[in-house]
């Protein structure tokens, strides 16, 4: 009896893809990086590399899981008497693992793009998924917040009644024999970042922009979320520092695995981006290389 093709195994990445040139190596080592893949594979095995680039890019589409999917999404708000609509059948996909950088003008709807993402604010209309689940049948939204995505924003995301190391001692009770060397952990790794002990045992709320921004870049190092919302984190984080701090956020990502979703207008970023969007009139654009600076 002849076997079903989708019940023998599926090729190595090394049967499906072969040659060794660099943009191959390049592209290789970025699908590799992700922590899934999942479903359907690719019978057809060629080995010119030009066909093969193709190939690569067949396979991330089809293996891996979305990270973010949004479908035919209406977003609106009021202003006084008059409804405007920001996003009308609005689309959007990122891939697992990938670094998207989404550009802007102000007012065009990046801030509510990443909001909708993280389940702050629900679209009118469409649905907005993260990892499979449809965030609109969310019952605990700030809990599955806190375990899914690290969010880096002006509007602090981690509890604001809790001191900074608090934050990144949450789901390790207090008795708990490991307490002693994670709070350690916590502290080592805020004190790294920057911050002082008075800030450290501080609340959230009455820390600036920036210390809040730096305490959440330190939870996401201690509870390695899936996917990473950066709204304009230069804005906060500016000169030298700021960029050191984010690169090793970028870096961090990298080595995880991790998605990210930064909106920026910063070429340092872009030019590090898997992909590039702008947003105009309502529209995510995804844009080639040659426009990413324009």
């Amino acid at each position: 009896m002849n076997q079903s093709p989708l019940s023998t195994p599926p090729p190595t990445f090394t049967q499906l893809v072969g040659g060794q040139t660099p943009e191959l190596l390049v592209m290789k080592s970025r699908l590799l990086r992700t922590h899934s893949i999942r479903g359907v594979w690719i019978s057809s095995i060629l080995t010119d590399s030009a066909i093969n680039r193709k190939r690569i890019v067949l396979w991330e589409v089809m293996c891996k899981m979305f990270a973010v999917e949004i479908k035919n999404v209406l977003k609106r708000f009021s202003s006084g008497d008059r409804m405007n609509v920001l996003f009308n059948d609005l689309n959007f996909t990122v891939q697992e693992g990938e670094l998207v950088v989404v550009q802007g003008k102000n007012g065009a709807g990046k801030s509510t793009l990443l909001n909708m993402i993280a389940a702050m604010t629900p679209p009118n209309k469409g649905t907005v998924s993260v990892f499979g689940q449809d965030l609109l049948s969310l019952t605990r939204r700030p809990e599955w917040r806190m375990e899914t995505i690290g969010y880096i924003t002006d509007d602090c995301c981690l509890i604001p009644y809790l001191t900074a190391k608090q934050n990144l001692l949450m789901g390790v009770p207090s008795d708990d024999p490991a307490y002693e060397r994670v709070e350690k952990q916590a502290v080592a790794l805020l004190l790294e970042l920057g911050l002082n002990e008075q800030v450290i045992n501080e609340n959230l709320e009455g820390l600036d922009v920036k210390d809040q921004m730096l305490a959440t870049i330190g939870r996401i190092f201690m509870t390695e979320p899936k996917l990473i919302l950066a709204d304009e984190p230069t804005k906060a984080l500016g000169g030298c520092e700021g960029i050191e701090i984010l690169e090793r956020l970028l870096s961090f990502s990298r080595r995880k695995g991790t998605t990210v979703i930064m909106v920026s207008n910063e070429n340092h970023f872009i030019d590090q981006a898997d992909r590039t969007f702008r947003m105009d009139n309502g529209r995510v654009i995804p844009l080639e290389p040659r426009e990413r600076a324009l």
